[in-house]
């Protein structure tokens, strides 16, 4: 499997926490289109979970300046990639039931 740990976690959750949830999506962060690797395992995820794989986050510096500031990444550049990504992934989820 491709993703043993994440699969794994899923396991214990429903065998030993009891945990009836579903899980609503896959977020891919830190994605990188230039490198052959990152676009492998998008591949690899969208195989693993069809129709469950968000539009993926990118690596930003932006992102961690961000954090270090203390600040949200609307705060520090609304209009920025990183942005509107974020905004897309809570407009998804504000749809889902």
């Amino acid at each position: 499997m491709a993703f043993p740990g994440f699969v794994e976690m899923l396991k214990i959750l429903h065998a030993e926490k009891q945990w009836r949830g579903k899980t609503c999506g896959v977020l891919p962060t830190f994605y990188d289109e230039q490198t052959r690797t990152t676009r492998e395992q998008m591949m690899n995820l969208q195989t693993a979970f069809p129709d469950q794989v968000f539009t993926p986050i990118h690596r930003a510096t932006l992102l961690r300046e961000a954090s270090a500031d203390g600040l949200t990444i609307f705060e520090k550049d609304m209009k920025s990639r990183s942005a509107y990504e974020y905004e897309d992934l809570a407009r998804r989820l504000s749809k889902l039931e």
